[in-house]
């Protein structure tokens, strides 16, 4: 699914099937903890989770952007801290830019207009709510599992030889993250939810978003950093200037 100069494996596979075993560890076994720790609303394990994913993902927009050298396309810049933003806007709402660690009383105007008494956005209206997180769930759809089947299938066809590359969509290390967020939908979708149990599938859900992103983020990282290395050995501008154009590995493998 990934090329060798992309994401470590500890990042794209490791960390959401040990989030599955360590979940389903909890159902089975310790189901008072999961629902005083998992289930405990904004302090739970999953929010904060969610939290520690998207400061990994400011991380590696902040290692892009700080990364020296030439950008193989100028749109890249603008599309890291696009994205880099809006993690550090959902990590400050994710914890009510700290008002759930700090405990400060939210001000009269903003409790009569947010739906739960919160120092934030996404509770006063379904523009900073919704709206977000059904686009960001279209385009895990797209570029994290249709993407992907579709380049898989395609190099399948062609016997190996096509080899699809972009520095946009994303690599094949987001797809298993892309398969369980639909999964958590599935699941919502059959009313798997705290009627039946404590755990919060709602908040999972937006937990894997955040994985989904930080492995977005952390894939064009060390495939751009690849390419800048290869840059290095290369000493004419005009073979500087063919590979900067160049992603430097398969988009999914």
């Amino acid at each position: 699914m990934k090329s060798r100069d992309d994401i470590p494996h500890g990042y794209w596979l490791v960390m959401p099937l040990a989030t599955v075993v360590c979940l389903i560890g909890v159902i089975l076994f310790y189901p008072a903890w999961g629902f005083n720790h998992i289930n405990a609303d904004e302090l739970g394990v999953v929010e904060n989770a969610q939290v520690i994913l998207l400061i990994g993902a400011i991380c590696f927009g902040a290692r892009i952007l700080l990364m020296p050298g030439q950008r193989p396309h100028r749109w890249i810049t603008a599309w890291v801290w696009l994205i880099t933003i809006a993690c550090l806007y959902a990590a400050g709402e994710e914890t009510s830019w700290g008002q759930h660690y700090f405990r400060w009383a939210t001000p009269e105007w903003l409790k009569r207009i947010n739906s739960q008494g919160e120092t934030n956005f996404h509770n006063s209206s379904e523009i900073f709510n919704a709206i977000p997180l059904q686009l960001l769930g279209l385009a895990v759809k797209i570029g994290g599992v249709g993407y992907p089947l579709w380049a898989w299938y395609q190099k399948r066809r062609s016997g190996g030889k096509w080899m699809p590359s972009s520095w946009f969509w994303p690599s094949g290390a987001v797809f298993i993250t892309a398969v369980l967020i639909q999964l958590v939908q599935i699941m919502r979708g059959f009313r798997f939810s705290r009627e039946a149990t404590w755990l919060p599938l709602g908040e999972l859900k937006d937990y894997f978003f955040y994985l989904f992103l930080l492995i977005y983020l952390g894939s064009l990282f060390y495939r751009l950093a690849h390419h800048q290395k290869n840059l290095t050995g290369y000493r004419t501008s005009p073979e500087r200037d063919a590979l900067a154009a160049k992603p430097s590995s398969p988009a999914a493998a």
